[in-house]
């Protein structure tokens, strides 16, 4: 073999080596590149999950397990924003503001612990009364409720009365605990939007028909309509503009 086909010879087996060397460079450089890829990716969903997790903690009051008053917020305000763009076609808006009669009472007299549990029944009730996924109920703090949902407003006359029922009936232990409830009304509408008035104007009419259930003697719901504040049953109530959520009580009237 000549010197020149000696070294044609090497060139080639040069020339193959390197190509299988790069071969095998890419091959492992892909792979630790595919490795990486994944491991941010868990990563990041790791992260998503802990911030979602922590989000949820601080939404979430931790006696009742059902939302504070910042997870209520945080649900209604996209919910309005939704509803202010297809106001025409879609029913109201009505916020209840509870506040529990004789809750203190039964605290001093029973104790805390009796306390908490008036509060969770009364959470879990409520939870079952207003049990749509759109249904926004919260403890927005001691023994006070808040819960948003709409539908037209007869409709949610009915569940306020389901939920004023249900509450009355608490017992723990087997002992009445003598609770009911004061609760307001209002309504968020088209004219509420036109009147330059937001959702949490609404709040506070609900807020304001509540401590006129509870002058009124508790145990009662009002209604805050119009900047006028009128009793359940003396409430000029529109008439249903949609199928009912279940047929659940004839308007109590």
């Amino acid at each position: 073999m000549t010197a020149a086909q000696k070294a044609s010879f090497f060139l080639g087996r040069l020339i193959s080596w390197l190509c299988r060397h790069a071969e095998f460079a890419a091959t492992a450089w892909e792979a630790t590149l595919s490795k990486k890829i994944t491991e941010l990716e868990v990563a990041l969903e790791e992260e998503r999950a802990a911030r979602e997790k922590a989000e949820l903690q601080i939404s979430i009051d931790p006696l009742t397990k059902i939302l504070n008053r910042r997870g209520y917020e945080n649900l209604v305000y996209p919910l309005v924003n939704n509803y202010t763009r297809h106001a025409d076609a879609a029913d109201p808006f009505i916020v209840l503001m509870f506040d529990l009669d004789n809750f203190k009472k039964a605290n001093d007299t029973r104790g805390h612990k009796a306390g908490d549990k008036i509060l969770c029944a009364v959470a879990k009730r409520l939870k079952k009364t207003f049990s749509r996924e759109s249904d926004v109920v919260s403890r927005c703090g001691g023994d006070e409720f808040l819960v948003a949902i709409q539908c037209p407003l007869s409709d949610a006359a009915e569940l306020a009365e389901v939920a004023r029922r249900e509450i009355e009936k608490i017992e723990i232990e087997k002992i009445c605990m003598g609770i009911s409830a004061s609760i307001g009304m209002a309504v968020y509408t088209r004219n509420t939007m036109r009147l330059g008035k937001n959702i949490d104007y609404t709040k506070v009419m609900a807020d304001a028909a509540m401590y006129a259930a509870k002058k009124g003697g508790g145990n009662q719901i009002c209604v805050s309509m119009d900047g006028e504040i009128y009793p359940l049953r003396e409430a000029p109530l529109e008439p249903k503009e949609s199928k009912p959520r279940g047929g659940i009580l004839k308007l109590i009237r």
